[in-house]
Protein backbone atom coordinates (compact mmCIF):
# COMPACT_ATOMS: atom_id res chain seq x y z
CA UNK A 1 0.00 0.00 0.00
CA UNK A 2 1.61 3.39 -1.10
CA UNK A 3 2.43 6.44 1.26
CA UNK A 4 -0.22 8.30 -0.67
CA UNK A 5 -3.32 5.94 0.35
CA UNK A 6 -2.10 5.44 4.21
CA UNK A 7 -1.95 9.02 4.16
CA UNK A 8 -5.17 9.83 3.42
CA UNK A 9 -6.77 7.66 5.51
CA UNK A 10 -4.73 8.91 8.42
CA UNK A 11 -5.48 13.03 7.22
CA UNK A 12 -9.87 11.38 7.47
CA UNK A 13 -9.19 10.57 11.22
CA UNK A 14 -7.65 13.88 11.67
CA UNK A 15 -11.05 15.26 10.77
CA UNK A 16 -13.25 12.50 11.59
CA UNK A 17 -15.14 14.70 14.39
CA UNK A 18 -15.62 17.48 12.61
CA UNK A 19 -17.24 15.47 9.94
CA UNK A 20 -19.78 14.33 12.01
CA UNK A 21 -20.39 17.90 13.72
CA UNK A 22 -20.79 19.45 9.80
CA UNK A 23 -22.99 16.81 8.84
CA UNK A 24 -25.02 17.06 11.80
CA UNK A 25 -25.69 20.75 11.74
CA UNK A 26 -26.15 20.59 7.88
CA UNK A 27 -29.23 17.53 8.52
CA UNK A 28 -30.62 20.28 11.72
CA UNK A 29 -30.86 23.36 9.25
CA UNK A 30 -32.00 22.14 5.34
CA UNK A 31 -33.03 24.57 2.99
CA UNK A 32 -35.02 23.72 -0.38
CA UNK A 33 -33.29 24.56 -3.65
CA UNK A 34 -33.00 27.82 -4.65
CA UNK A 35 -33.42 29.12 -0.99
CA UNK A 36 -29.94 27.26 0.58
CA UNK A 37 -28.87 30.96 1.48
CA UNK A 38 -27.58 29.77 5.11
CA UNK A 39 -26.46 26.64 3.99
CA UNK A 40 -24.40 28.61 1.83
CA UNK A 41 -22.88 31.02 4.09
CA UNK A 42 -22.16 28.39 6.66
CA UNK A 43 -19.75 26.37 3.40
CA UNK A 44 -18.03 29.59 2.95
CA UNK A 45 -17.52 30.04 6.29
CA UNK A 46 -16.39 26.67 6.78
CA UNK A 47 -14.16 26.62 4.41
CA UNK A 48 -12.42 30.19 5.75
CA UNK A 49 -11.38 28.41 8.26
CA UNK A 50 -8.96 26.53 6.58
CA UNK A 51 -7.77 29.07 4.51
CA UNK A 52 -9.61 28.27 1.29
CA UNK A 53 -12.10 31.33 -0.56
CA UNK A 54 -15.19 30.44 -1.00
CA UNK A 55 -17.60 32.50 -3.73
CA UNK A 56 -20.93 32.76 -4.19
CA UNK A 57 -22.39 31.46 -7.73
CA UNK A 58 -25.57 30.88 -9.44
CA UNK A 59 -27.04 32.14 -6.61
CA UNK A 60 -26.82 30.24 -3.98
CA UNK A 61 -23.95 28.00 -5.07
CA UNK A 62 -20.33 28.20 -4.11
CA UNK A 63 -17.60 27.83 -5.40
CA UNK A 64 -13.77 27.66 -4.70
CA UNK A 65 -9.89 26.42 -5.73
CA UNK A 66 -7.56 24.80 -3.98
CA UNK A 67 -4.00 24.38 -6.10
CA UNK A 68 -1.17 22.33 -6.04
CA UNK A 69 2.23 23.01 -4.87
CA UNK A 70 3.93 19.74 -6.78
CA UNK A 71 6.70 20.90 -9.38
CA UNK A 72 5.91 19.08 -12.85
CA UNK A 73 4.57 19.67 -16.69
CA UNK A 74 1.23 18.44 -15.32
CA UNK A 75 -1.08 21.13 -15.04
CA UNK A 76 -4.58 20.07 -14.91
CA UNK A 77 -7.89 21.48 -13.54
CA UNK A 78 -10.50 18.65 -12.17
CA UNK A 79 -14.44 19.68 -10.70
CA UNK A 80 -15.43 17.99 -7.56
CA UNK A 81 -19.13 18.22 -7.14
CA UNK A 82 -21.72 17.96 -4.32
CA UNK A 83 -25.20 19.12 -4.30
CA UNK A 84 -26.74 20.72 -1.27
CA UNK A 85 -30.44 21.21 -1.27
CA UNK A 86 -32.84 19.45 1.01
CA UNK A 87 -36.65 17.95 0.11
CA UNK A 88 -40.15 19.09 0.89
CA UNK A 89 -40.64 16.27 3.19
CA UNK A 90 -41.68 15.90 7.04
CA UNK A 91 -38.78 14.50 8.61
CA UNK A 92 -40.02 11.41 10.87
CA UNK A 93 -36.68 9.96 11.87
CA UNK A 94 -36.55 10.52 15.41
CA UNK A 95 -33.00 11.43 15.49
CA UNK A 96 -31.36 14.20 18.09
CA UNK A 97 -30.35 16.48 15.04
CA UNK A 98 -33.65 16.01 13.17
CA UNK A 99 -34.41 18.51 10.57
CA UNK A 100 -35.39 22.34 12.76
CA UNK A 101 -37.09 23.41 9.62
CA UNK A 102 -40.80 21.58 9.24
CA UNK A 103 -41.32 19.85 6.65
CA UNK A 104 -38.29 20.26 4.34
CA UNK A 105 -35.54 17.55 5.02
CA UNK A 106 -32.32 16.31 4.06
CA UNK A 107 -34.14 12.98 2.98
CA UNK A 108 -31.47 12.24 -0.04
CA UNK A 109 -28.23 12.49 1.63
CA UNK A 110 -26.94 15.86 0.61
CA UNK A 111 -25.78 17.19 3.76
CA UNK A 112 -23.30 13.97 3.69
CA UNK A 113 -22.37 14.99 -0.04
CA UNK A 114 -21.21 18.75 1.38
CA UNK A 115 -19.76 17.07 4.48
CA UNK A 116 -17.63 14.89 2.14
CA UNK A 117 -16.66 17.51 0.06
CA UNK A 118 -15.84 20.09 2.66
CA UNK A 119 -13.12 17.51 4.68
CA UNK A 120 -12.26 16.19 1.34
CA UNK A 121 -11.08 19.53 0.21
CA UNK A 122 -9.04 20.23 3.69
CA UNK A 123 -7.56 17.17 2.92
CA UNK A 124 -6.65 17.81 -0.11
CA UNK A 125 -5.23 20.95 0.71
CA UNK A 126 -3.49 19.36 3.59
CA UNK A 127 -1.73 17.63 1.09
CA UNK A 128 -1.20 20.14 -1.73
CA UNK A 129 2.47 18.74 -2.23
CA UNK A 130 1.50 15.80 -3.73
CA UNK A 131 -0.03 16.83 -6.83
CA UNK A 132 0.53 20.19 -9.45
CA UNK A 133 -2.71 21.95 -11.05
CA UNK A 134 -6.31 22.47 -10.09
CA UNK A 135 -8.89 21.43 -8.13
CA UNK A 136 -12.06 23.43 -8.37
CA UNK A 137 -15.29 23.14 -5.45
CA UNK A 138 -18.62 22.76 -6.96
CA UNK A 139 -21.37 23.40 -4.18
CA UNK A 140 -24.28 22.91 -5.96
CA UNK A 141 -27.88 24.31 -5.84
CA UNK A 142 -30.95 23.27 -6.86
CA UNK A 143 -30.69 19.39 -7.83
CA UNK A 144 -33.53 18.46 -6.48
CA UNK A 145 -35.76 21.09 -8.56
CA UNK A 146 -34.99 23.89 -10.91
CA UNK A 147 -31.60 22.17 -12.30
CA UNK A 148 -28.45 23.96 -10.80
CA UNK A 149 -25.81 22.43 -12.70
CA UNK A 150 -26.54 23.93 -15.85
CA UNK A 151 -26.65 27.19 -14.11
CA UNK A 152 -23.55 26.88 -12.63
CA UNK A 153 -22.48 25.77 -16.12
CA UNK A 154 -23.89 28.91 -17.48
CA UNK A 155 -22.09 31.52 -14.79
CA UNK A 156 -18.49 29.77 -16.07
CA UNK A 157 -17.76 27.41 -13.64
CA UNK A 158 -16.03 25.45 -15.60
CA UNK A 159 -13.83 28.54 -17.12
CA UNK A 160 -10.61 30.11 -15.22
CA UNK A 161 -9.23 27.93 -14.90
CA UNK A 162 -10.85 25.22 -17.37
CA UNK A 163 -12.49 22.33 -15.82
CA UNK A 164 -10.68 19.32 -17.51
CA UNK A 165 -13.12 16.48 -15.90
CA UNK A 166 -15.62 16.00 -13.41
CA UNK A 167 -15.97 13.59 -10.32
CA UNK A 168 -19.40 13.59 -8.02
CA UNK A 169 -21.08 10.73 -5.86
CA UNK A 170 -24.14 9.67 -4.04
CA UNK A 171 -24.88 8.11 -0.84
CA UNK A 172 -26.63 4.94 -1.66
CA UNK A 173 -28.79 3.80 1.45
CA UNK A 174 -29.57 0.22 0.85
CA UNK A 175 -26.21 -0.98 -0.13
CA UNK A 176 -23.66 -1.83 1.96
CA UNK A 177 -21.35 0.26 3.56
CA UNK A 178 -18.11 1.16 2.44
CA UNK A 179 -18.44 -0.59 -1.13
CA UNK A 180 -18.04 1.56 -3.78
CA UNK A 181 -20.59 0.89 -7.04
CA UNK A 182 -20.42 3.04 -10.81
CA UNK A 183 -20.41 1.64 -14.58
CA UNK A 184 -19.49 2.46 -17.49
CA UNK A 185 -21.58 4.65 -20.29
CA UNK A 186 -24.57 5.29 -19.55
CA UNK A 187 -25.68 5.55 -15.54
CA UNK A 188 -28.25 7.06 -14.35
CA UNK A 189 -31.60 8.06 -16.21
CA UNK A 190 -32.43 11.11 -17.95
CA UNK A 191 -35.63 12.70 -15.82
CA UNK A 192 -38.44 14.16 -17.23
CA UNK A 193 -42.02 15.17 -16.42
CA UNK A 194 -45.41 15.67 -18.77
CA UNK A 195 -48.82 17.21 -18.00
CA UNK A 196 -51.94 16.81 -20.15
CA UNK A 197 -55.13 18.27 -20.33
CA UNK A 198 -57.60 16.61 -22.75
CA UNK A 199 -60.42 18.86 -23.65
CA UNK A 200 -63.94 17.27 -24.40
CA UNK A 201 -67.48 18.41 -24.30
CA UNK A 202 -69.19 17.54 -21.17
CA UNK A 203 -72.70 16.28 -20.75
CA UNK A 204 -75.25 14.07 -19.24
CA UNK A 205 -74.37 10.32 -18.58
CA UNK A 206 -77.13 8.60 -20.15
CA UNK A 207 -76.68 10.34 -23.60
CA UNK A 208 -72.78 9.68 -23.84
CA UNK A 209 -73.50 10.18 -27.22
CA UNK A 210 -73.97 13.64 -27.37
CA UNK A 211 -70.35 14.09 -25.37
CA UNK A 212 -66.70 14.09 -26.16
CA UNK A 213 -65.63 11.87 -23.68
CA UNK A 214 -61.85 12.92 -22.14
CA UNK A 215 -61.71 10.04 -19.84
CA UNK A 216 -62.57 7.69 -22.16
CA UNK A 217 -59.89 9.39 -24.79
CA UNK A 218 -57.61 9.69 -22.13
CA UNK A 219 -57.90 5.63 -21.42
CA UNK A 220 -57.17 5.22 -25.33
CA UNK A 221 -54.08 7.44 -24.99
CA UNK A 222 -52.34 5.71 -22.24
CA UNK A 223 -52.80 2.48 -23.37
CA UNK A 224 -51.79 3.49 -27.06
CA UNK A 225 -48.80 4.95 -25.27
CA UNK A 226 -47.61 1.52 -23.57
CA UNK A 227 -46.41 0.81 -26.99
CA UNK A 228 -43.39 3.27 -26.77
CA UNK A 229 -41.90 0.73 -24.86
CA UNK A 230 -43.26 -2.32 -25.56
CA UNK A 231 -42.88 -2.13 -29.31
CA UNK A 232 -40.79 1.11 -30.10
CA UNK A 233 -37.99 0.72 -28.25
CA UNK A 234 -35.48 -1.87 -28.16
CA UNK A 235 -35.95 -3.97 -24.94
CA UNK A 236 -32.07 -3.96 -24.60
CA UNK A 237 -32.22 -0.13 -24.14
CA UNK A 238 -33.65 0.88 -20.61
CA UNK A 239 -36.57 3.23 -20.68
CA UNK A 240 -39.84 3.80 -18.82
CA UNK A 241 -42.83 5.56 -18.75
CA UNK A 242 -44.94 5.74 -15.97
CA UNK A 243 -48.32 7.15 -15.97
CA UNK A 244 -48.70 8.97 -12.27
CA UNK A 245 -51.86 11.52 -12.09
CA UNK A 246 -55.39 10.93 -14.01
CA UNK A 247 -57.98 13.72 -12.39
CA UNK A 248 -61.44 13.88 -14.18
CA UNK A 249 -64.96 14.56 -13.11
CA UNK A 250 -66.54 15.08 -9.89
CA UNK A 251 -70.12 13.38 -9.95
CA UNK A 252 -71.15 10.20 -10.86
CA UNK A 253 -73.83 11.07 -13.91
CA UNK A 254 -72.03 13.51 -15.71
CA UNK A 255 -69.32 13.33 -18.18
CA UNK A 256 -66.71 16.14 -17.87
CA UNK A 257 -65.58 18.60 -19.98
CA UNK A 258 -61.73 18.16 -19.43
CA UNK A 259 -59.54 15.52 -17.93
CA UNK A 260 -55.64 15.85 -16.72
CA UNK A 261 -52.90 13.51 -17.05
CA UNK A 262 -49.41 13.47 -15.64
CA UNK A 263 -46.46 11.14 -15.67
CA UNK A 264 -43.09 10.84 -15.92
CA UNK A 265 -40.64 9.10 -18.83
CA UNK A 266 -36.50 8.19 -18.51
CA UNK A 267 -34.11 6.90 -20.37
CA UNK A 268 -30.38 6.32 -20.21
CA UNK A 269 -29.91 7.32 -24.13
CA UNK A 270 -30.32 11.42 -24.53
CA UNK A 271 -31.57 10.70 -28.24
CA UNK A 272 -34.36 8.37 -26.82
CA UNK A 273 -35.07 11.16 -24.80
CA UNK A 274 -36.07 13.15 -27.47
CA UNK A 275 -37.94 10.61 -29.50
CA UNK A 276 -40.36 9.71 -26.22
CA UNK A 277 -41.31 13.14 -25.96
CA UNK A 278 -42.39 13.36 -29.67
CA UNK A 279 -44.14 10.00 -29.84
CA UNK A 280 -46.36 10.73 -26.41
CA UNK A 281 -47.64 13.78 -28.38
CA UNK A 282 -47.93 12.26 -31.32
CA UNK A 283 -50.23 9.76 -29.83
CA UNK A 284 -51.76 12.33 -28.05
CA UNK A 285 -53.11 14.53 -30.56
CA UNK A 286 -53.73 11.45 -33.14
CA UNK A 287 -56.36 9.86 -30.16
CA UNK A 288 -57.79 13.51 -29.56
CA UNK A 289 -58.14 14.07 -33.33
CA UNK A 290 -59.75 10.70 -34.23
CA UNK A 291 -62.78 12.05 -31.14
CA UNK A 292 -62.72 15.51 -31.74
CA UNK A 293 -61.05 16.54 -28.89
CA UNK A 294 -58.42 19.39 -28.21
CA UNK A 295 -55.08 18.85 -25.94
CA UNK A 296 -52.29 20.68 -24.23
CA UNK A 297 -49.15 18.74 -24.00
CA UNK A 298 -46.27 20.41 -21.56
CA UNK A 299 -43.00 18.75 -20.69
CA UNK A 300 -41.39 19.92 -17.39
CA UNK A 301 -37.53 20.56 -16.64
CA UNK A 302 -35.75 17.41 -17.36
CA UNK A 303 -32.52 16.13 -16.34
CA UNK A 304 -30.68 14.76 -18.86
CA UNK A 305 -29.16 10.92 -18.47
CA UNK A 306 -25.92 10.62 -17.08
CA UNK A 307 -23.08 8.83 -19.09
CA UNK A 308 -20.06 8.46 -17.21
CA UNK A 309 -16.63 8.90 -19.49
CA UNK A 310 -15.14 5.04 -19.56
CA UNK A 311 -11.72 6.18 -18.85
CA UNK A 312 -12.44 8.14 -15.79
CA UNK A 313 -14.55 4.95 -14.57
CA UNK A 314 -11.56 2.96 -15.22
CA UNK A 315 -9.54 5.75 -13.10
CA UNK A 316 -11.87 5.79 -10.42
CA UNK A 317 -11.94 2.35 -10.20
CA UNK A 318 -8.26 2.15 -9.51
CA UNK A 319 -8.48 5.02 -7.01
CA UNK A 320 -11.48 3.05 -5.33
CA UNK A 321 -9.38 -0.34 -5.39
CA UNK A 322 -6.43 1.93 -3.29
CA UNK A 323 -8.60 2.34 -0.47
CA UNK A 324 -11.50 -0.23 0.06
CA UNK A 325 -9.56 -2.96 -1.95
CA UNK A 326 -10.58 -5.11 -5.01
CA UNK A 327 -13.81 -6.59 -3.31
CA UNK A 328 -15.47 -3.58 -2.05
CA UNK A 329 -15.82 -1.79 -5.54
CA UNK A 330 -18.13 -3.00 -7.82
CA UNK A 331 -19.07 -2.53 -11.42
CA UNK A 332 -22.52 -2.12 -12.29
CA UNK A 333 -24.26 -3.88 -15.45
CA UNK A 334 -27.20 -2.35 -15.59
CA UNK A 335 -28.21 1.62 -15.32
CA UNK A 336 -30.41 3.27 -12.81
CA UNK A 337 -33.79 4.83 -13.23
CA UNK A 338 -33.23 8.03 -10.77
CA UNK A 339 -31.67 10.98 -12.18
CA UNK A 340 -29.53 13.40 -11.24
CA UNK A 341 -28.09 16.96 -13.48
CA UNK A 342 -24.42 15.88 -12.00
CA UNK A 343 -25.45 15.02 -15.93
CA UNK A 344 -25.00 18.13 -17.39
CA UNK A 345 -21.06 18.57 -16.21
CA UNK A 346 -20.54 15.22 -18.33
CA UNK A 347 -22.16 16.98 -21.41
CA UNK A 348 -18.58 19.35 -21.38
CA UNK A 349 -16.02 17.40 -20.02
CA UNK A 350 -15.21 13.73 -19.09
CA UNK A 351 -16.84 12.92 -15.89
CA UNK A 352 -17.51 9.77 -13.42
CA UNK A 353 -20.12 9.46 -10.72
CA UNK A 354 -20.41 6.69 -8.30
CA UNK A 355 -21.76 5.54 -5.00
CA UNK A 356 -21.28 4.71 -1.57
CA UNK A 357 -23.33 1.81 0.43
CA UNK A 358 -24.09 3.06 3.68
CA UNK A 359 -25.94 0.85 5.36
CA UNK A 360 -25.13 -1.29 8.18
CA UNK A 361 -26.52 -4.50 7.34
CA UNK A 362 -29.06 -4.54 10.59
CA UNK A 363 -31.23 -1.52 10.84
CA UNK A 364 -34.37 -1.40 8.81
CA UNK A 365 -33.96 0.42 4.90
CA UNK A 366 -35.06 3.33 4.34
CA UNK A 367 -34.06 4.54 0.72
CA UNK A 368 -33.23 7.66 -0.57
CA UNK A 369 -36.34 10.65 -0.63
CA UNK A 370 -38.16 8.47 2.25
CA UNK A 371 -38.96 10.55 5.57
CA UNK A 372 -37.30 7.83 7.98
CA UNK A 373 -33.86 8.19 6.18
CA UNK A 374 -30.60 8.85 7.82
CA UNK A 375 -27.24 7.24 7.14
CA UNK A 376 -24.47 6.91 9.56
CA UNK A 377 -21.62 8.93 9.16
CA UNK A 378 -19.19 5.59 9.78
CA UNK A 379 -20.61 3.75 7.57
CA UNK A 380 -19.85 6.55 4.68
CA UNK A 381 -17.66 9.17 5.06
CA UNK A 382 -14.60 6.69 5.83
CA UNK A 383 -15.00 5.68 2.67
CA UNK A 384 -16.47 8.76 0.35
CA UNK A 385 -13.75 11.16 1.39
CA UNK A 386 -10.94 8.91 0.73
CA UNK A 387 -11.99 7.86 -2.31
CA UNK A 388 -13.33 11.08 -3.78
CA UNK A 389 -9.32 12.21 -2.06
CA UNK A 390 -7.57 9.57 -4.30
CA UNK A 391 -9.43 10.09 -7.59
CA UNK A 392 -8.83 13.63 -7.54
CA UNK A 393 -5.19 13.26 -6.69
CA UNK A 394 -4.61 10.35 -9.12
CA UNK A 395 -6.41 12.44 -11.95
CA UNK A 396 -3.91 15.79 -11.20
CA UNK A 397 -1.31 13.16 -11.46
CA UNK A 398 -2.16 11.09 -14.53
CA UNK A 399 0.40 11.71 -17.50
Amino acid sequence: MSNLVELIKSKYKEYEKQAVDIRRHLHSNPELGTKEVKTQQFIIDTLKEHGIVGTKIADTGVVALIKGTKQGEINKTILVRSDIDALPIKEETGSSFASLNDGVMHACGHDGHITNLLISAFILKDLCNEYSGNIKLAFQPAEESIGGAERMIEAGILENPKVDAAIGLHVSATDPANNVYTKYDGFWASVDSFRIKIIGFGGHGAIPHKTIDPINIGVQFINSAQNIISRKIDPADPAVISFCKFNSGEVFNAIPTEAFIGGTFRTVNNEMRKYIKVKLEQILKGVCEANDAKYEFATGHGTAALVNDNNMVDLLLESAEKQVGKTNVHLLNAPMMVGDDFSYFGQHVPAVYFMVGSHDGQSEKYGLHNSKFLFKEENFFPTSIAVTVQATIDFLNKK
